[in-house]
């Protein structure tokens, strides 16, 4: 008989991680799987600020499809998918149209500049390598210029907008980098330097508002220690060239603003004659993830929102959350190959860790707060486990030992 064909359309967490946890099933032949997305690599995004910053190569944080999936039966295609057909149960692709019996989707999400005018033209997102090397870049030539042409660094500041853990992750390794790393390297006195500012711009609540108050008056602490200034009782109306524009009408001017004031999901605008539910972007998926009305298609990650959601709450854009729905995901496609009953998915979250730069970092663990270097460590090691070869794992490792003795680089890319 022919064996069920899975089509997974997207190679983040969700996608990747649904591969993985097909892989037995493909081995054992009762099953094709095919992987398809822009890219051919799986790429790391919670440490995309530390390449953004000198800290990691960027291949230390992509790894290859081929290599993740090397002699394990599962297909690899770097595609730009034009077409889902959920009725008709294919997609169209740049090779041609792709039959499927079942159909994963995790296409993500992407920066969310909609909200301010000016974010897209003028600041820069951190969602992949391109962007996080844009930023690094930026940054290294804001002092080479300070140091050729004109040496008034007193509006010298680095603005970061977002108080969640991108923003607040990128703005504690932005003062290493900036105020320690790149500083030093400069003809310039202990007095220029403390012109150097980083501002974090963080509306509502301050940051880090998923976290418990313990841990955020702990961040804040630690973070106003570094020299980094908070802003958490104004919030930006415009995004300029030269700073950003707050609505209590302050212009604060920046070299770089970095933009970390949320995502949007990605949904497949290629849906083709579907009645598929889509409600603030993402597609209506029920508690088993199938999307709604089609018993052979799943959604998860950034892109799905469950009815309801898990305990009355919509599923948290985390990369946690899409391992978790990953593994219920390819649960459930074996499930209903084997005609057995389907199990409804559950976020479960396994604590809240945020790095505040080197030796640094607050978490939420079982109900209490904890900090220092001991959470830097667990974060760091939690991390690492969550890349899929070992080969990679060993690579991080030593680059990140070799930085403990050595400072950040600081060639342009």
């Amino acid at each position: 008989m022919r064996k069920p064909h899975i089509v997974i359309v997207g190679n983040g967490f969700g996608g990747v991680y649904t591969a993985k946890y097909l892989r037995k099933f493909v081995a054992s032949n009762k099953a094709d799987v095919t992987v398809i997305g822009n890219h051919n690599y799986f790429l790391f995004t919670p440490l995309l600020h530390e390449v953004a910053t000198g800290g990691l190569t960027p291949t230390c944080i992509i790894e290859p499809l081929r290599e993740i999936f090397r002699n394990d039966g599962i297909r690899v295609l770097q595609d730009d998918v034009r077409g889902v057909h959920l009725r008709d149960n294919y997609i169209e692709s740049g090779v041609g149209r792709i039959m499927y019996d079942y159909l994963v989707l995790s296409t993500g999400a992407s920066v969310n500049y909609r909200v301010v005018k000016g974010a897209m033209e003028y600041s820069f997102g951190l969602k992949d390598i391109t962007q996080a090397l844009a930023l690094r870049n930026h940054i290294i030539n804001v002092f080479e210029r300070a140091e050729t042409y004109e040496r008034d660094l007193t509006e010298l500041s680095f603005i970061v907008v977002g108080g969640g853990p991108t923003g607040v992750e990128i703005a504690g390794e932005l003062e290493e980098f900036v105020c320690q790393t790149l500083a030093s390297y400069y003809s310039w006195d202990e007095n220029e330097r403390t012109k150097i500012k980083i501002i974090i711009v963080a509306s509502g609540n301050g940051i880090l508002a998923q976290g418990s108050t313990r841990l955020r008056r702990k961040a804040e602490r630690i973070m106003l220690k570094k020299g980094i200034e908070i802003i958490a009782d104004d919030s930006v109306r415009e995004v300029k060239e030269d700073g950003v524009l707050l609505e209590s009408g302050r212009f604060i001017s920046s070299f770089a603003t970095v933009w970390a004031a949320g995502v949007e999901p990605s949904p497949p605008n290629f849906l083709h004659d579907s009645p598929a539910c889509v409600q603030n972007g993402r597609l209506c998926v029920d508690a088993e993830l199938k999307i709604e009305g089609f018993e052979n298609a799943f959604a998860l990650g950034d892109v799905a929102s469950q009815a309801g959601g898990s305990g009355g709450l919509q599923m948290p854009m985390l990369a946690q959350s899409a391992v978790q729905e990953a593994r219920v995901v390819a649960d459930n496609i074996i499930a209903t190959i084997e005609d057995k009953p389907l199990r409804e998915f559950r976020y479960r979250s396994k604590g809240f860790l945020v790095s505040l730069g080197r030796w640094q970092a607050v978490g939420d663990i079982f109900g209490m707060t904890f900090s220092g270097p001991l959470m830097w460590w667990l974060w760091r090691t939690i991390y690492l486990f969550k890349f899929l070869s070992w080969r990679k794992r060993f690579k991080i490792m030593a680059e990140w030992t070799v930085n403990l003795f050595y400072p950040r680089d600081i060639s342009t890319l």
